[in-house]
């Protein structure tokens, strides 16, 4: 009987697969590495061949979760418009949560969470440089519509800030109870009120 070959990175891109799903639900604490392996069906031992640890496979996590992520989100759109570009920015953001609900609970488990044994610089700097990427976007997009004659002139941080925090928590809101409101809809709302307040008033219709 010929060997089975087993590929590793199919088996490992499994069990990460099964973490994110695991500690989506549970959080880091409550999940256990067996129920993380029985997720993957696998046996608890083979999860230990390719990672040394629940903490280990944590960090694995966070490193594929933003590849997964941002590889869907890392292209900005493509418009000369500062305002549409601003739009789709935003809303494409909100569609690929509302599509990967297991990563947007992962994020926020933990966002809320003080993780200690070192993991806490990591995760911040892995959420710094994501918050960087969005932030540059937006603020190149503000000042060319400054340039154009069409928004007010404020501090590109703090509008480049605002439109961040609205594209994280409102989503976040809309995961925790669904029948509040529809996250498209609530996104476009958000942004009307947004862009009205970077508008000159000439712009405004």
């Amino acid at each position: 009987m010929s060997p089975i070959i087993v590929n590793r990175e199919n088996k490992k891109r499994q069990i990460l697969h099964a973490a994110l799903e695991v500690f989506s639900q549970k959080g880091f604490y409550d999940a256990s590495v067996g129920e993380i392996a029985n997720k993957a069906g696998i046996a608890k031992g083979t999860l230990y061949d390719y990672f040394d640890s629940k903490d280990d496979l944590f960090l694995a996590l966070l490193d594929y979760v933003f590849a997964e992520f941002f590889e869907e989100f890392a292209v900005p759109p493509t418009t000369d418009d500062p305002a549409k570009f601003l739009e789709d920015v935003f809303l494409d953001g909100l569609k690929i949560y509302q599509q990967r609900e297991n990563l947007l609970r992962f994020f926020i488990f933990y966002w809320g969470k003080s993780l200690g044994s070192g993991r806490d610089d990591i995760i911040r700097t892995k959420l710094r440089k994501s918050f960087q990427l969005s932030r540059s976007w937006i603020e190149k997009a503000y000042l060319k519509g400054v340039e154009e004659g069409k928004f007010r002139k404020l501090n590109p941080a703090h509008v480049s800030a605002c439109l961040v925090a609205m594209a994280e928590f409102v989503p976040m809101q809309w995961v925790m109870d669904k029948k509040a409101f529809s996250l498209q809809e609530a996104g476009k709302t958000a942004f009307e009120i947004f862009l009205r307040g970077i508008l000159k008033e000439s712009e405004m219709s």
